[in-house]
């Protein structure tokens, strides 16, 4: 619809595979982005990349031997490629991977967890669902400090990653500082941004998704200064609200688009 636009999306292959690059992508109803790409792409078309980004990956120097992923939901994508890069390598280390969803039908890749931890006995994978069918046998609610302790025994020598939305890492850091692990183990990336913005923790409350909001944009070049307003959806995200603006044809640079990464501050 001529609207120039880019996403953040996590690679599923391991890292060693240089042939091609394996995206994982959740179609987001009501969506910007995620809609078009999967109704509308086909094989042949050309998209322009950059990357790969981002420092949620393992490093050896820093994160030990003893790693506990937690994921939510389409978060299992990073840490699918994390395990495809130890499995293949053979790595000496442990891993527990805790994976929550809402339904059993949400378990994504759950062949190849399931594969892994049956052929590898240093990788062990629990899945929790917090809206399960009645013949569910697994884990049920929300991932607690008990069900972590539960699962992954001793903590002291444990680095933890976190990947899901932002209300689930907040979420997840509340029920780690109970058991104090200190921040300084704990690695996350949050997907985008959350799916109700008026319920995250601190947002005025006389602001609802109805009103509408003036944003200025100031265009400053060695010759002149143009400013352009308009206006946005109050919980749309900024970088969203200006790329629907056609006739300002502007692009900004941007990398994980949920305020991490400061790539778009300009």
């Amino acid at each position: 619809n001529g609207v120039r636009t880019s996403r953040p999306y996590s690679l599923v292959s391991s890292p060693n595979n240089l042939a091609y690059y394996e995206l994982g992508i959740k179609k987001k109803e009501g969506g910007f982005v995620s809609p078009y790409l999967l109704e509308n792409l086909k094989i042949g078309d050309l998209l322009e990349t950059t990357g790969p980004l981002g420092e949620f990956y393992y490093n050896p120097l820093f994160h030990g031997k003893n790693l506990v992923f937690i994921a939510g939901g389409c978060g299992i994508t990073p840490i699918i490629s994390m395990l495809r890069d130890i499995t293949e390598r053979v790595l000496p280390i442990n891993v527990w991977v805790i994976f929550g969803c809402l339904t059993e039908k949400d378990i994504l890749f759950r062949n190849e967890l399931e594969d892994i931890a049956a052929r590898r006995s240093n990788i062990k994978v629990k899945f929790i669902l917090s809206e399960p069918e009645p013949d569910w046998t697994g884990a049920c609610g929300f991932l607690t400090k008990n069900e972590i302790l539960d699962f992954v025994g001793t903590i002291e020598d444990k680095y933890f990653y976190i990947v899901g939305s932002l209300n689930m890492y907040q979420f997840i850091q509340g029920e780690l500082k109970a058991i104090d692990i200190p921040i300084h183990r704990i690695k996350y990336e949050a997907f985008g941004v959350p799916d109700d913005i008026t319920k995250v923790m601190g947002w005025p409350k006389d602001i609802d998704g109805s009103k509408k909001v003036k944003i200025t944009v100031d265009f400053i070049s060695q010759s002149q200064k143009e400013q352009i307003s308009f206006e946005a959806s109050s919980i749309e995200p900024l970088l969203n609200s200006i790329e629907r603006q056609k006739d300002l044809n502007l692009v900004i640079e941007s990398g994980c688009r949920s305020g991490q990464c400061a790539l778009c501050r300009t």
